[in-house]
């Protein structure tokens, strides 16, 4: 059975599980996957992936008003996307969600 929410963006794809009553008082916990099909080169992956979670450690979760599981997977861009770009879509993406 599956749970949660799904979001698509150009160039990402959010899993959302938001269960108030078991995650009540526990921070957002969120994983982020880039995988080989974005770049082959693991420093534009991890390049990436730090633009993320300093994205979402600086704008998404002091505004997140619920306790939730997510899963963001980057989708395979062979494009590089810079940080207002990814800055953007992931705020639109959450605000979907309306998490934020």
């Amino acid at each position: 059975m599956q749970r949660g929410k799904k979001v698509i963006s150009p160039h990402f794809m959010l899993h959302v599980v938001i269960e108030d009553h078991i995650l009540k008082n526990q921070p957002p916990r969120i994983g982020v996957i880039v995988s080989q099909k974005f770049s082959k080169k693991a420093n534009a992956r991890n390049l990436l992936r730090r633009r993320i979670t300093e994205i979402l450690r600086r704008f998404v979760l002091p505004k997140s008003t619920r306790s939730f599981e997510a899963v963001l997977r980057v989708l395979s861009q062979k494009n590089e996307l810079d940080f207002a770009e990814v800055r953007s879509e992931l705020s639109q993406l959450f605000h979907k969600i309306k998490i934020i």
